[in-house]
């Protein structure tokens, strides 16, 4: 893969795609019938491998998950958030029952 090229024109500095010098070399219509199946051949190996790195980065990352849920830190967070959430339900149920004793003319 080229870079970019900076140049300056009238005083501006500009990024400018890099080239190879001559256009369009590297199009597959400049290609023989063989050098187009090998180099879809070369692709086709190519994503294949991509896939296969990315399934496995995937994949450990999965097993890492697993691994720091099953220990006792995140389970003892995850035992602590219940608890927090079963008051928090408690509380607004109370609440709302107040509410409800102050303000008996709201309900019919």
């Amino acid at each position: 893969m080229t870079g970019n090229n900076c140049i300056i024109d009238d005083g501006l500095l500009q990024v400018v795609p890099a080239t190879s010098g001559q256009p369009g070399s590297r199009g597959v219509a400049n290609l023989t019938p063989e050098q187009l199946s090998r180099k879809r051949a070369n692709d086709r190996d190519a994503q294949r491998g991509i896939h296969t790195r990315a399934k496995q980065t995937l994949e450990a990352k999965d097993r890492r998950i697993a691994e720091l849920e099953s220990q006792q830190p995140h389970q003892d967070l995850q035992k602590v958030k219940d608890e927090l959430d079963k008051v928090c339900v408690e509380r607004e149920q109370a609440e709302v029952s107040h509410i409800l004793l102050l303000t008996p003319h709201l309900r019919h």
